[in-house]
């Protein structure tokens, strides 16, 4: 309660003022705005990525523009290929085109979390979110904003949770002119990626739109299979008098693909790098028998209401169903002598919700915003329904349902409170959001299946500072507490032992009361900002304190070890972020981003359950999974009038695959080399560009589904190799 008298206390020194303003940005250098530039070394200085829209933010955030998309990577598949060139950030996948990618940031797996919003929105989380970055093409991208560690409270809304990040993507709305644009893409592999968009341009000064799609198809690199992708994207803005806009954002995509093979530690020792599935229908290792068929639906209107100078009201409700399927093969059944089988993991799940924000601008230096977010997620997250099929013949035959369940709602509400302010040459932030969380109620196939819901009230504070020294130096400072959802996974857990905890009088409650708890993260960072002339640098401290984090807790289930998932471990997280940038010359720029992450277990975790022996699992001070200490990313710029040649090397330090580290996985090095060039020819632009993507073959483990993350669905680690030296060209046409 002592944080939030603080900032009630805070809040209480403001007073009304008759004339109202925007809040300035502070001043870094002769320029009031980061994006001002006047030199042409400061505008390729600039070009890959810049921190904050401000230099005034008081938190650890980046803003990726699009005009740095074609430097960082000339794909345009997806966010996430964007978001890789940032310190802190990991992003793992077996190819190049966002196919079952994994995305970590400060060390946790943020990929099943759901730690993306559109616009503030939140997107789609669970099993079969982590291909709904790709929803939006990435060409309809105009920036994407990224805070890490302490979030400010009017960002940042997610049921599944905020720590320890977030990325808002920011649609590149209708243009003022007519204007059409095409983009044909081609591959190794049969890659073929067609892109479209028409905007409209003003009609009658008040309403304009565009209307984009894309399709994608390819075969995978290893192993037989297919990817498909179909985009169609309509986003309209309508003025009603000088008081009202509207924005009207809906869509609808198709992602299906035939998955890559997850190997175990031993098979990754044991079989070849080219290692896939089979050809036989037969075998649950069928590669049509272990693939995603996915569809999102999405309905997302803005409305801005501004009644005078200095008050604003924005309501966003939004909507989106998820149809599909995940298949996959798995043996399965007692130790000795396992089953064949293949699941079928069912997704028609609704989210719906709104978010509003009252913004009041008392005077040139205090703003208020106050606000609202509810928020209705069914299932998936956990499963409601799982089936199970033999194909021992040759064909599926259903053999019963593994989880069968009522399709419940996950509700959210949670009020936010923000204040920021100017005095003189420093800005201070502070609020909180109040969450109001309540877990879905889980009703089986049978009274032991049953858990009731669970309600978690907190709240969450925020307060940052930034001071402007002189014309070129930002300092800034923010703590913040966040927070990750419960591991929902307990109830699939029980489910597949359910009958070894009958036979010791557990039922799903009596886990449910016991290990289903909220993680919660005391973040603080601290960092400064130097930029002049032709050099730009920012490193930032990072602290997080972690409580009842998520870990996978041995138990002897009869002579063999079934993992519980529990959020009853402690971790702290601690390192050093660094993003720094010279430019040489007005045509060649070095960009190097580099984290030092060490995240940690501290103590060690046991189980005690009726008439079960406990086991300890001795994790204290071990590296948490898939969380390399070291991590560099170099690129550099050449840029002369139309042409643009970006080499590039991704470092990414030696990880483990288990908490216990005995899985280690090697450390390595990936170059990639891309060109961009553009010819105008009467007013209409051409533009041709060239992908070299891990350019010296190189052999190495991407991904790792370790079971470290609360959202995690395996108990144990499992691993996929990545892609390797891959060829992607494009030509694109616009008039």
């Amino acid at each position: 309660m002592k944080k939030l008298y603080l900032l009630i206390a805070l809040f209480s020194l403001s007073g009304f003022a008759e004339k109202v303003y925007e809040l300035p940005p502070l001043k870094i250098g002769s320029s009031s705005n980061f994006y001002e530039v006047k030199s042409q070394k400061q505008k390729i200085l600039n070009f890959f990525v810049n921190q904050t829209k401000q230099t005034d933010s008081t938190s650890q955030s980046f803003v990726i523009s699009k005009k740095s998309f074609k430097a960082i990577s000339p794909l345009n598949f997806d966010a996430f290929d964007m978001v890789k060139i940032l310190p802190s950030i990991n992003v793992e996948g077996p190819d190049y085109i966002g196919t079952d990618e994994v995305v970590r940031i400060r060390g946790l797996n943020v990929t099943h979390a759901g730690n993306v919003e559109i616009e503030d929105m939140p997107m789609p989380n669970g099993p079969g979110a982590g291909a709904s970055v790709s929803v939006f093409n990435l060409q309809d991208i105009s920036n994407i904003i990224t805070y890490l560690g302490a979030i400010p409270p009017d960002q940042g809304f997610n049921v599944f949770g905020d720590f320890p990040g977030i990325l808002d993507l920011r649609i590149l709305k209708p243009r003022d002119t007519f204007s059409t644009n095409i983009k044909e893409y081609f591959g190794t592999h049969d890659l073929t990626n067609t892109y479209f968009r028409v905007d409209s341009g003003n009609i009658d000064n008040r309403f304009k739109f565009f209307i984009s799609g894309s399709y994608l198809y390819s075969h995978k690199w290893k192993g037989p299979g297919e990817i498909r992708r179909d985009n169609l994207t309509f986003d309209g803005d309508l003025k009603i008098g000088d008081a009202l806009d509207i924005n009207i954002l809906t869509g609808y995509t198709k992602n299906k693909h035939n998955n890559y093979f997850q190997y175990t530690f031993t098979q990754l020792q044991q079989y070849g790098y080219d290692y896939d599935y089979n050809a036989n229908p037969k075998s649950p290792l069928y590669y049509n028998y272990n693939l995603e068929d996915v569809r999102y639906y999405y309905m997302l209107p803005t409305f801005t209401i501004k009644p005078d100078g200095y008050q604003k009201l924005i309501f966003k409700p939004y909507w989106w169903s998820i149809k599909g399927y995940n298949e996959y093969g798995m043996m399965q059944g007692p130790i000795k002598s396992p089953q064949p089988v293949v699941q079928l993991f069912s997704l028609d799940s609704k989210r719906y919700g709104f978010i509003t924000k009252y913004v009041y601008d008392f005077d040139k230096s205090r703003k208020l915003i106050l606000g609202y977010w509810y928020d209705k997620q069914q299932q998936p997250g956990p499963p409601y329904s799982i089936a199970v099929f033999s194909p021992s013949t040759g064909e599926l035959v259903f053999k019963k349902y593994g989880i069968k369940a009522l399709h419940n709602y996950h509700t959210t509400n949670e009020p936010f409170l923000a204040f920021k302010w100017n005095i003189e040459n420093t800005r201070f932030e502070a609020g909180f959001k109040w969450l109001n969380y309540k877990s879905m109620a889980i009703v089986g196939q049978n009274p032991n299946e049953q858990a009731s819901s669970v309600v978690f009230n907190k709240p969450l504070p925020y307060i940052g500072i930034n001071h402007s020294f002189g014309k070129n130096l930002n300092l800034f400072a923010n703590y913040g507490e966040t927070y990750a959802g419960a591991n929902v996974n307990l109830w699939p857990f029980y489910a597949s032992n359910e009958q070894f905890f009958t036979s010791h009088n557990i039922n799903l409650q009596y886990l449910w009361n016991r290990f289903f708890n909220l993680t919660t993260a005391d973040n603080v960072d601290l960092g400064f900002k130097y930029s002049k002339d032709n050099f730009y640098i920012s490193p930032t401290l990072f602290y997080s304190f972690l409580h009842h984090y998520g870990a996978f807790v041995p138990l002897n289930a009869n002579g063999s070890t079934i993992y519980l998932p529990a959020n009853i471990s402690n971790a702290k997280s601690y390192g050093v972020e660094l993003i720094s940038s010279y430019a040489f010359t007005n045509y060649l720029s070095l960009f190097a981003g580099y984290s030092y992450n060490k995240f940690y277990y501290t103590d060690n975790v046991s189980v005690s359950l009726p008439g079960i022996v406990p086991q300890n699992y001795n994790i204290a001070g071990n590296q948490a999974p898939d969380t390399p200490k070291n991590m560099v990313k170099v690129g550099m710029l050449y840029k002369y009038k139309n042409l643009s040649i970006v080499p590039s090397v991704y470092y990414v330090g030696r990880r483990w695959g288990d908490s216990t580290h005995t899985q280690e996985v090697s450390p390595y090095v990936v170059a990639n080399l891309t060109l961009d060039y553009t010819v105008s020819i009467q007013s209409h632009n051409i533009d041709f560009s060239l992908a070299l993507l891990n350019l010296f073959n190189k052999h190495y483990v991407s991904t790792v589904w370790s079971p470290n993350s609360n959202q995690a669905t395996l108990s144990q680690p499992t691993y996929q190799v990545g892609a390797p030296f891959t060829a992607i060209a494009s030509v694109g046409y616009e008039f």
